[in-house]
């Protein structure tokens, strides 16, 4: 049983590593399998509606906020991270959530479906990174 829990732990340790493409940022595994991550990229999405799932879920003043900026909290700047990273990764974080530099970002995809997710992608490129 010790084997197993130590083999798990190493493998969750290298998935969790081997993510962080933003300064040291880790997540909790790229969206599970990658099926989803996949399933999402495929989905049109539609910035008016990722625009209201942004600001019920990230647009407040303990998240980026309206502006995407953070300010208001140590939530990192949109308009520097997004243009830097591609839509799967963008979805994975979306997903699965961040840790970094003293900061958390839950996973929200338990609470976002599909649709959700590939909207708040297309709000996400339109709003910041035009």
């Amino acid at each position: 049983m010790k084997f197993w829990l130590g083999t798990l732990m190493a493998v969750m340790a290298l998935g969790t590593t081997a993510c962080g493409d933003d300064e040291g940022e880790t997540s909790g595994g790229g969206g599970g399998d990658g099926s989803r991550t996949s399933a999402i990229l495929a989905l049109t999405g539609d910035e008016t509606s990722g625009s209201t799932v942004y600001d019920s879920s990230c647009g407040n003043s303990s998240c980026h906020g309206p502006d995407g900026s953070g300010s208001a909290s140590n939530a990192r700047d949109l308009n520097t991270v997004v243009p830097t990273i591609g839509d799967e990764r963008l979805v994975e974080v979306i997903i699965d959530g961040v840790s970094a530099n003293g900061g958390v970002m839950p996973g929200l995809g338990n609470q976002l479906d599909d649709q959700d997710i590939a909207d708040v992608v297309a709000y996400s490129r339109a709003t910041f990174d035009p």
